[in-house]
């Protein structure tokens, strides 16, 4: 359900804007006197352009240019304007310099799209994120290298933190049987964490992957798994969540997983119990011994314990991973 509205929006949002830009497109035109110019003839320039913009972006975000290679990345905008300057003149048989003055106005198209997605759709409909830390590996995987698991032999995901190939060890956790394992700093290429929406008009449920805004720190924004809901009683015990003295029973994608009660360091068998108030969530991450948590935040929201997610601090819903294409999920 949310997938096709996800589809349907992105379409309605595309069209919209490629009939606002050939349209703007053809004023241009018109301003630069360009003769016998119809709006099918613009429309079918942008159509174009947009096609050649899609790509560009397949390029720039496949090969990460913006973050190893900015110079490479401002040439190949700066090809792609020049490009769209080609296509127009094509387009329209008219001067190279009378193409430019025609494409002016659809930066007009450009600030308004902008001015939608800042003020309208990206508070209240749906925002895109990059996934910077590894405290929700396997299930979604920040900057990290990739080794295999001594336990079942399936490829196990270990974060990329610079200062970790200072240690003598490091702990990663399996894709597969969803264990933890500590090994030897590895060498190599990081691969770059997934991309992922958030809806922002969901309720949330148990076990719903959400984005909120973190109680320590309000500006930023943490992704973690609901687990506790207002007014339950919320405690970790050998490797259990336990909500209201019974073991919770989880969904079979992270059946396998256990829970430790402090991971820094890892000692306690227990936490908790603690109740959370009316308006209150806990959180967890799926890789319990390296993420940072409802279980070990030091300050809370202004009126909420340490350990609770007050209702207005939820940002929304994670509904799918959407890039690399080889990661992409469906999770609502």
């Amino acid at each position: 359900m949310v997938t096709t509205f996800i589809l349907m929006g992105a379409a309605t949002f595309s069209i919209a804007s490629l009939a606002l830009a050939g349209w703007l497109l053809w004023l241009g035109a018109r301003w630069a006197r360009i003769p016998d110019v119809s709006f099918r003839r613009a429309l079918l320039a942008m159509t174009i352009v947009g096609v050649l913009a899609v790509a560009c972006r397949f390029l720039l975000s496949a090969g990460e240019f913006e973050q190893r290679l900015p110079v490479l990345a401002w040439t190949i905008a700066l090809g792609e304007l020049f490009l769209v300057w080609m296509i127009i003149q094509r387009v329209f048989r008219t001067s190279f310099g009378r193409a430019i003055l025609a494409w002016l106005p659809t930066l007009a198209g450009a600030v308004i799209l902008l001015l939608v997605a800042l003020l309208a759709f990206r508070p209240y409909v749906l925002e895109a994120y990059s996934m910077p830390t590894n405290g929700m590996a396997p299930t979604i995987l920040g900057d990290h290298l990739k080794t295999r698991c001594p336990s079942c032999g399936s490829t196990m995901i270990v974060p990329f933190v610079s200062s970790l190939h200072d240690a003598s060890e490091t702990l990663g956790i399996c894709e597969g049987c969803l264990q933890t394992a500590t090994v030897r700093p590895l060498d190599g290429k990081p691969v770059s964490g997934d991309r992922i929406l958030v809806v922002k008009f969901l309720e949330p449920k148990r076990w719903d992957l959400i984005a909120f805004k973190w109680p320590e720190e309000p500006t930023v924004e943490y992704v973690k798994r609901l687990v506790g809901l207002p007014g339950e009683e919320i405690a970790i015990r050998d490797g259990e969540l336990m909500i209201d003295g019974k073991a919770a029973k989880k969904p079979p994608e992270i059946a396998a997983l256990t829970y430790v009660a402090d991971p820094f360091p890892e000692g306690k068998a227990t936490w908790g119990p603690v109740r959370l108030a009316d308006d209150e969530y806990f959180v967890l991450g799926d890789f319990s011994r390296s993420s940072m948590d409802s279980r070990n935040w030091h300050r809370g929201a202004e009126g909420h314990p340490p350990y609770a997610v007050p209702a207005s601090h939820i940002v929304g819903v994670l509904t799918h991973i959407y890039w690399p294409i080889s990661r992409w999920r469906s999770f609502r």
